[in-house]
């Protein structure tokens, strides 16, 4: 019976890795810093969502459009809207969106069908 049990487990971590090499290290690195950034606003926003260095899951719909109108305005360093005004490309704020869904999949959590639909759809910022 222990046999069967360690092959079934080493199974699993193969197919964990196949999971985890269909993102390139590059891409994987870059989602792991947007979603530091989205910790860092959820800390100084809505830190009910962070408990340690573990964001919490899963997250509010109006949360996640909070964060998303957060990125779409470019910044300067200590997060101060740019004057005048501009935007992030749609590139950009996609970046965060798909960086948002990977940490969800790293979890091995679903996302709700209202945070994927915003996660999913066009976004586009308050103007006023």
């Amino acid at each position: 019976m222990g046999r069967k049990r360690q092959a079934d487990e080493s199974e699993a971590e193969a197919g964990d890795d196949v999971i985890r090499l269909r993102l390139l290290e590059g891409t994987r690195q870059h989602y792991n810093t947007m979603v530091s950034h989205f910790k860092r606003w959820l800390q100084a926003n809505n830190p009910v969502h962070v408990v340690g260095e573990t964001i919490m899951l899963p997250l509010p719909e109006n949360v996640c459009k909070m964060y998303l109108s957060y990125v779409s305005v470019k910044r300067d360093k200590q997060g101060n809207e740019l004057l005048p005004r501009t935007y992030n490309t749609a590139s950009t704020v996609n970046g965060y969106k798909s960086a948002i869904k990977f940490l969800y999949k790293e979890s091995s959590m679903e996302v709700s069908s209202e945070v994927d639909s915003t996660l999913s759809g066009t976004f586009v910022s308050k103007l006023f």
